[in-house]
């Protein structure tokens, strides 16, 4: 019944005409003319739109509806207890766990003191103590921009459609989405804060790649030099070079990869062993039309 609930919540919040922030994949063709197609990764053509507490509370039920279909234990537990039983054993998990906790804070104050939320400008704000009878009270606040909200929430959908192993690509793209969302924080207190001392928390990864843009090179031209392939690098645009990326589309024996071009070397090297650790495990974000309906 849980995944009947995701489908459907899935299809509402289409239907609702909810945009995401868009990461975009430019497939650049080596042939003679040089072609270039951008596929949006979220691609919807909404007929109408809802409202942001509407909004907030399908995308949080969506994502707290992923955590119960793939661990039944957690259904009717409290917030601080889903919160901690959900795993942090790398930036990636750390990422969603952390998103799901800042989504989780809005959503409360939504359902018990909407009154308290306000819009001011481009950012959503709150601030006041919780009274709880006979305890003392608890200091809530948030300051987020509605921008890095958005990249929260497509998060949440792009989580909902990752199932089982996440590859290494699909990993780091939801780490460095988060960050971008988490920069755009300037304030946050809840509940397990207040009982445990613990802030938000960095997803911290050794390389961060530029998830707007990717320019995506398919059959790439390379040089096998034994130990090592070496890539013939594309050049992201000068005007985009500090915040979009290129990435390589490899296929050897029928399985594909997909490797950053952050990770290679500054000749368009890398490791035959490192390469094999971008081996394609999701095709999530790989064409045009990720988001759509299952």
């Amino acid at each position: 019944m849980i995944d009947i609930f995701k489908s459907e919540l899935i299809r509402f919040i289409y239907m609702g005409g909810i945009k995401f922030p868009e990461p975009s994949i430019i497939t650049i063709t080596n042939d003679d003319r040089g072609s270039t197609q951008n596929f949006p990764i979220i691609s919807l053509a909404p007929t109408y739109s809802i409202g942001a507490f509407l909004k907030h509370i399908m995308v949080h039920s969506l994502l707290d509806a992923v955590f119960e279909s793939e661990n039944p234990d957690l259904e009717n537990r409290g917030y601080v207890q889903k919160y901690q039983a959900l795993p942090e054993e790398n930036s990636y998990e750390m990422a969603v766990k952390e998103t799901y906790r800042i989504l989780t804070m809005v959503r409360n104050v939504i359902t018990h003191n909407k009154s308290k939320l306000a819009f001011t400008g481009d950012r959503l704000v709150c601030s006041y103590d919780k009274v709880v009878r006979n305890k003392p009270a608890i200091p809530l606040s948030l300051n987020i921009s509605l921008g890095g909200l958005e990249v929260l929430y497509a998060i949440a959908v792009l989580r909902s459609k990752l199932k089982g192993e996440v590859d290494r690509y699909h990993q780091l793209m939801i780490t460095a989405m988060y960050n971008t969302a988490l920069a755009r924080v300037t304030d946050f207190q809840d509940e397990y804060q207040h009982s445990k001392g613990i802030g938000l928390r960095h997803a911290c990864v050794v390389r961060q790649i530029r998830w707007n843009r990717r320019y995506r090179v398919m059959s790439p031209e390379y040089e096998d030099q034994g130990d090592t392939v070496r890539f013939t690098k594309f050049m992201v645009p000068e005007p985009e070079s500090g915040w979009a990326g290129d990435e390589y589309l490899f296929n050897e024996n029928g399985s594909y990869y997909i490797i950053p071009g952050e990770f290679l070397n500054d000749d368009g090297s890398i490791s035959k062993k490192e390469l094999s650790s971008w081996k394609m495990i999701n095709r999530i974000i790989f064409s045009k039309g990720v988001y759509e309906l299952e």
